[in-house]
């Protein structure tokens, strides 16, 4: 299975799956909250984006079939000299790597992440790869600190005395004690031609990868699985992102990645070394723009948003985000784009090569009386106007406006004030280039309404959807990338929109009942809010998220939000 890999070196993931284990019966197939184990280290390699092949050393027909369920190819099995307990995985990666030759695949380093780690997260194995690519000339092991100083253990005499079995200073040298790390199991990184000179990792070029502890589980025993499967139905385990794929858009990857992939020459001619200023970059549209275009390098990046908190997080997400490109001049500003200190900001600049605006009122729940109204069309099209007035002064090359498909054919006001917003820009068009694009929901974006489940489920309590909404959805990351490209790729005026088929549209309802089963409670349906509430109450802070009945209450959407979707988090 090939993967998209950001460098030139070729990379194996290499998972070994031998059927057969002694300890734990058939352990790598063994269901772990509802996926064989081996199904974690399988997602965990492709998530991470940086192999050339993810591949299941195998000696079973039926291990092959599951690792291909999950996404990867099985070109061979082991050989039967290696499909028993004596053979090492060392043999198993060398017969690999001869039989990948033959197939005319040569690696630069392997990767060897053992199913039963299942808890390694895709950061680790990109971050473990930074570290081989930065500093090591042979390999990369991860490691992570134990549970208790080694200095604390001891042989014991045959007569089980404890004589000599501690330092009798070492409970006051207690805070001074040098940090110990063990091996934790979950990922072997080496490069191809060490590995074949000397596989032994433990030696001078060889660097370690620390590991947090509460994703070092090496799966041995029952108690091993078990306290792995507390952990993972854990609600700090949820892979938003991977669930989002899974059970509401259906795509494995993005939907306009293979355009990406096609026009990146224009896309870094467009972007590269270009000043850009984005409006509402806090927001889930804006911040996904915002890491679909710096990949392409611009020169400076600014984001202005009414969310101070909400900068704050971008700038702590951006600079966590692995071998994510930030640019030497990045500055937030925490403004009103209408206000008198913005204008300031921006001659101060003397405007800016591309201007995205993602700020607007998106939700139709913004329509409550005449005063949210005239908030809702004084920021969308009143607000827009004062920026295009200010854009004529400093013409640039480019001004993207974030739409809706609400606009098409509007039934509400929210849809109106935007599709007033299109014709309003589109009259700046004969001064400077003005793209918009319209998508569906932007799947648990910030303030939708399966983004508020999210904040049920963290206060225990119950989870209210209709059942007669249905909706086409994108992920935050393809409603970034539809606007990346239309902003730089559009022609003057047009308006780029998704191509989705009918089968795609999921109900809220269904988000809600794949949300619970995913978080491990079942479906506990009441008839109304107040017996909803009293159900979570005999929930609530007394059973273990993996073990409850997680409560939900179904309506027609008169009833709790309107057919147009109420909370449903419109772009």
């Amino acid at each position: 299975m090939m993967a998209n890999n950001t460098d030139n070196n070729k990379l194996l993931a290499f998972i070994p799956a031998r059927s057969g284990s002694k300890g734990l019966k058939d352990k790598n197939i063994k269901p772990l909250c509802g996926k064989p184990l081996m199904a974690y280290s399988i997602e965990t390699a492709l998530e991470s984006g940086i192999f050339s092949e993810v591949f299941v050393s195998t000696d079973s027909e039926e291990y092959a079939r599951i690792a291909r369920d999950y996404g990867v190819d099985v070109p061979f099995l082991r050989s039967e000299a290696l499909a028993s307990d004596t053979a090492s995985t060392n043999d198993a990666i060398a017969e690999a790597l001869e039989k990948f030759r033959e197939l005319g695949k040569e690696f630069d380093a392997i990767c060897i992440l053992q199913p039963t780690s299942p808890l390694r997260a895709a950061e680790d194995i990109q971050k473990a790869y930074g570290i081989l690519k930065e500093k090591a000339t042979v390999g990369v092991v991860s490691v992570c600190e134990p549970d208790h100083s080694p200095l604390w253990c001891n042989t014991l005499k045959p007569d089980g005395s404890l004589e000599g079995f501690l330092s009798r200073d070492l409970g006051q040298q207690r805070q001074g004690l040098d940090k110990y790390y063990r091996i934790n199991g979950a990922i072997y990184f080496v490069y191809r031609e060490a590995f074949e000179q000397d596989p032994f990792l433990y030696r001078d070029g060889s660097f370690a990868y620390v590991m947090p502890r509460e994703r070092s589980i090496d799966i041995d025993t029952e108690m091993d699985f078990r306290m792995a499967e507390v952990l993972m139905n854990h609600s700090q385990m949820f892979q938003l992102n991977q669930f989002i794929n899974t059970h509401v858009t259906h795509r494995e990857t993005s939907m306009f990645l293979p355009d990406i992939n096609s026009y990146a020459n224009q896309l870094q001619t467009s972007i590269e070394s270009k000043s850009i200023l984005v409006i509402g970059g806090a927001g889930s549209i804006g911040s996904s723009f915002i890491k679909a275009i710096l990949p392409f390098q611009p020169s400076s990046l600014t984001v202005v948003d009414l969310s101070e908190n909400g900068l704050t997080e971008l700038t702590r997400d951006l600079r966590s985000t692995y071998d994510l490109y930030m640019p030497d001049n990045y500055i937030t500003y925490p403004m009103d784009y209408a206000s008198s200190v913005f204008e300031k900001m921006f001659r101060q600049h003397r405007g800016f090569d591309i201007v995205a605006n993602f700020s607007a009122h998106k939700h139709v729940r913004s329509e409550k009386d005449i005063f949210s109204v005239e908030a809702l069309f004084r920021n969308n099209v009143l607000n827009a106007k004062k920026l295009l007035d200010l854009l004529e002064v400093f013409p640039l090359e480019v001004y993207f406006c974030v739409s809706t498909d609400k606009a098409a054919n509007p039934v509400n006001l929210m849809g109106a004030s935007k599709r007033i917003m299109e014709d309003l820009i589109f009259s700046y068009s004969d001064v400077f280039p003005v793209k918009t694009a319209r998508f569906a929901n932007v799947a648990f974006s910030n303030g939708s309404l399966p983004d508020g489940f999210l904040n049920r489920l963290a206060k225990r309590q119950p989870l209210s959807a209709p059942m007669d909404v249905k909706r086409y959805f994108v992920s935050p990351e393809e409603s970034g990338q539809i606007c990346m490209l239309s902003c730089m790729l559009g022609n003057n005026r047009e308006i780029f929109f998704p191509k989705l088929d009918e089968n795609q549209m999921m109900s809220f309802d269904e988000i809600a009942r794949k949300l619970l089963a995913e978080y491990g409670y079942e479906v506990f349906e009441c008839e109304d809010d107040e017996a909803a509430k009293r159900a979570a109450l005999n929930i609530g802070g007394h059973e273990d998220v993996g073990s409850g009945s997680g409560t939900s209450k179904g309506n027609r959407s008169d009833t709790a939000y309107d057919s147009n979707g109420n909370d449903d988090g419109n772009a």
